[in-house]
């Protein structure tokens, strides 16, 4: 009896020795599988058993299983991954789907809806993919196409009856809010006491509007009480102006002066922009103006008479330009005067440009209008390209000097 559990000992003992130095290779490739992580090892030994799980999208239904043994890798569990089935999608009303890509409803296919003849595709999206428990997307709607009409129509091209003023009168209006059609013509008068502004006559073009605008009634200004010695012209050649017409005034006689406006204006409210002047002897002055920079050459008077005139003079290192007179017109004074300014250029100017006066003595200068000073570059700087000329002229205060480096 001893003697057969020693045996029985010996032969399990070897038994699991021999197992336990069986190994397989690496699990067998399964299309659209791949070893499930608790089952992936280095080395495999006999009795271990893999499991596979199906890619994204795939399935098997029971779990596809092999056993490592003496023999190699033995099926458990046989099978294979393949896409998952969808469920149909949803028809739509008055259309209908296809393919468009794959061959069946499984994961991933994609579907396209068109709309019947007659209906237009609603919805902005129009496809729906096949995803792992849904398909993306809401069904498309398809609405049928309207039409307003279904045939033009034609009608007579009118002109409407514009607002017009108060004060207008319009001859060739039909009765009864009549139509005016093309060529259609209306003739417009005002009433007394105002005068047309804009055309007379206006017709309905092609377009639908009238060539010109309706015109407009304005306060008529009358020329009345004029002088026996005042002359005046009118744009009108009668007494009767309209508004932002002028009528110009003169004097019949050649030693008499206008005292007053020249021109007078017709506004809109029927009254003219200034009194009407009159003629007589000329206007004295009062003082004449004062001269910036200058000063009158004699005593100041309060009146001057009419031809009289004045001198001015300029103050030091200032220039006259032009006349130095002005003479009293009728109650003006005309002429024009002016002191030219002198230029001051000082050390600081010269220092900041790199230049000193060539022929001077280096300090403040003041030089007249129109005088010219020589500059030289300090140092034995060069000059600038377009400051080689180096001489400069005053210009009623202003000289642009040159630069150096």
């Amino acid at each position: 009896m001893r003697l057969i559990l020693l045996l029985l000992q010996v032969w399990g003992g070897l038994h699991i020795s021999l197992s336990q130095n069986v190994t397989c290779s690496q699990p067998p490739q399964i299309d659209h599988a791949q070893v499930s992580d608790s089952s992936k090892k280095s080395l495999y030994h006999q009795d271990d058993v893999v499991y596979f799980t199906c890619d994204h999208g795939y399935i098997s239904g029971p779990a596809i299983g092999y056993r490592c043994t003496a023999r190699g890798w033995e099926v458990l569990h046989k099978g294979k991954c393949y896409l998952k089935p969808c469920i149909l999608p949803e028809e739509t009303p008055n259309g209908y789907y296809q393919i468009i890509h794959g061959e069946d409803f499984v994961f991933g296919t994609v579907i396209k809806y068109y709309c019947n003849e007659g209906y237009y595709m609603a919805s902005r999206a129009d496809t729906r993919t096949c995803l792992l428990d849904r398909w993306t997307n809401h069904v498309p709607v398809c609405e049928p196409f309207k039409c307003d009409n279904a045939f033009p129509t034609c009608e007579d091209i009118t002109c409407d009856a514009e607002e017009m003023h108060n004060n207008l009168r319009v001859a060739g209006l039909p009765q009864a809010n009549g139509k005016m059609k093309i060529g259609h013509q209306l003739q417009f008068e005002c009433t007394n006491g105002f005068m047309l502004d804009g055309q007379e006559q206006v017709t309905c073009l092609e377009s639908g509007q009238w060539d010109a605008p309706f015109p407009t009634c304005s306060e008529i200004c009358r020329i009345t009480n004029i002088p026996s010695s005042v002359r005046f012209y009118s744009p009108t050649g009668n007494r009767e102006v309209r508004k932002g017409q002028k009528v110009t005034f003169g004097c019949k006689r050649p030693e008499t002066y206008i005292h007053g406006n020249a021109d007078v204006e017709c506004l809109d409210n029927g009254q003219w922009s200034h009194s009407f002047p009159t003629c007589g002897d000329p206007l004295p002055c009062g003082k004449p103006p004062a001269l910036e920079s200058g000063d009158l050459r004699e005593g100041l008077q309060f009146e001057y008479l009419h031809g009289e005139r004045v001198e001015y003079i300029c103050q030091n290192l200032y220039v006259m330009e032009g006349s130095a007179h002005r003479t009293c017109q009728n109650g003006e004074w005309i002429g024009a005067v002016k002191c030219l300014k002198p230029c001051i250029i000082t050390v600081n100017d010269m220092q900041q440009r790199n230049i000193a006066l060539k022929h001077k003595n280096p300090q403040k200068q003041y030089t007249p209008h129109n005088d010219q000073l020589e500059f030289t570059c300090s140092h034995g700087r060069p000059a600038r390209r377009e400051d080689r000329n180096m001489i400069r002229y005053c210009r009623d205060g202003v000289m642009v000097l040159p630069t150096c480096y």
